[in-house]
């Protein structure tokens, strides 16, 4: 069988674009015709399964779903989720936009699980390769390694890479510590595993809102342990999530970033740097600072936050502990020592990188000076003529699509303008 489309990954962007093409008027109208499949290397869907943590909340509306600004109308909205649940009036009486992360994640499970008849799991797409005919590529061939460790072949005339987003170290990291340090993706998993009543010091890295949540739920859950958060800045910042600032998350705000020049988008970025990173709610922030002085009352300084820091080097010190070694930014002290039991990194994500999937295609795309795939307004690589196949990629274009990128925010959008390019606009 030859597929119309192949998604490889299967995570929130992909899944909007499932959700999208499951009600594509086309598709419904031909639904035995356009054949489509994505590909997740995961065993299930799950996003962020290791950050659901108590009292933790969605930093963006609920109406940023995968389908509302797509279609209002649609069966994939969270408001539907919740009338399916029987919880539509109840989510109305708790008078907010902002759902906890728990319930968002088991909303985005719950379209997941009714788009499983195009949804293989267990596939880990190891190559992807154009195949001629009379001098054009007409179609794509992917390959992947299924759960009984077997290639399996499949051809598509279209292809959606969505490969999510890896863990950023502050630095390398030796083996011999290795087992004590992890990031924020690992945090209940890896958390699990350690004594509760144990006198640990933990170093907590980062202050994004996911460092930040993972030391208040540190020094809650591991009474006596002691929590230091360390950070590059001055001080903690809160997200600045004004009225203004927030349209620059709107699909008209991309569009603009989109058309301005290098030097232009460079500028926004930082500009606009702490409506998403290295900042936190200002809720959570209250909590973090009302908990640090509840404790000076009492005489106890187990939460602290430490400014100033960054990261250069991690070893074991001779007592076989994690040696984290900080330069200090705002001072003149040389390198400063600090020993602990367990260091945590809040340190963010890269787009992980699709260039070893298209190297079978080069001379086929066109790319920049950094050989990097140069992509359309709607998300399609750019490609020579004699490549027949649409080839789109997600999640990693902040440079040209600016900071919501890898948000929510123009998830549903960005698969409505997929199903145009796929199926021609006029339908």
């Amino acid at each position: 069988m030859i597929y119309d489309l192949i998604g490889v990954g299967f995570g929130p962007s992909n899944l909007a674009v499932a959700a999208a093409l499951h009600e594509c008027k086309i598709s419904k109208a031909s639904n035995n015709e356009f054949k489509s499949i994505f590909l997740e290397k995961k065993a299930k869907f799950s996003w962020h399964e290791d950050m659901m943590l108590d009292g933790s909340y969605i930093q963006i509306s609920f109406l940023k779903d995968i389908a509302v600004m797509r279609d209002p109308s649609s069966q994939f909205t969270f408001l539907n989720y919740l009338k399916d649940n029987n919880r539509l009036s109840k989510f109305i009486n708790l008078r907010t936009f902002y759902p906890s992360r728990i319930e968002f994640n088991d909303y985005l499970t719950w379209v997941a699980n009714k788009l499983n008849y195009i949804a293989k799991y267990n596939c880990r797409v190891i190559s992807v390769r154009p195949i001629w005919e009379g001098g054009k590529v007409e179609m794509i061939e992917v390959s992947y390694v299924n759960d009984n460790n077997k290639i399996i072949n499949l051809l598509t005339k279209n292809i959606i890479f969505s490969l999510g987003f890896v863990p950023c170290f502050p630095c390398s990291i030796s083996e011999e510590v290795a087992e004590r340090i992890f990031h924020t993706s690992q945090f209940l998993d890896k958390i699990s595993k350690i004594n509760k009543n144990h006198k640990y010091k933990f170093n907590v890295i980062g202050s994004g809102q996911s460092a930040v949540e993972c030391a208040l739920y540190l020094h809650k859950e591991f009474v006596n342990a002691s929590i230091n958060l360390c950070i590059r800045a001055h001080a903690l910042r809160s997200i600045d999530d004004s009225h203004f600032v927030n349209e620059i998350f709107s699909p008209e705000s991309r569009n603009e970033w989109f058309s301005a020049n290098t030097n232009i988008r460079s500028q926004l970025s930082t500009e606009y740097r702490n409506s998403n990173f290295s900042a936190a709610d200002q809720d959570l922030l209250d909590r973090f600072y009302t908990t640090m002085y509840e404790e000076q009352i009492v005489g106890i300084s187990r939460l602290r936050v430490n400014t100033g820091l960054e990261l250069s080097t991690v070893k074991t010190s001779p007592e076989g502990k994690v040696r984290c070694i900080f330069n200090s930014i705002y001072t003149n002290a040389d390198e400063l020592n600090d020993d602990c039991d367990f260091l945590i990194c809040g340190t963010g994500y890269q787009p992980a990188s699709v260039k070893d999937l298209l190297e079978n295609f080069s001379g086929l795309i066109k790319t920049d000076t950094q050989n990097t795939p140069i992509i359309t307004s709607k998300y399609k690589i750019e490609g020579e003529d004699n490549l027949k196949p649409k080839l789109f990629m997600l999640g990693c274009n902040e440079l040209t699509h600016g900071i919501s990128e890898s948000l929510f925010s123009n998830m549903a959008v960005r698969s409505m303008e997929i199903m145009n390019e796929l199926f021609g606009e006029e339908k």
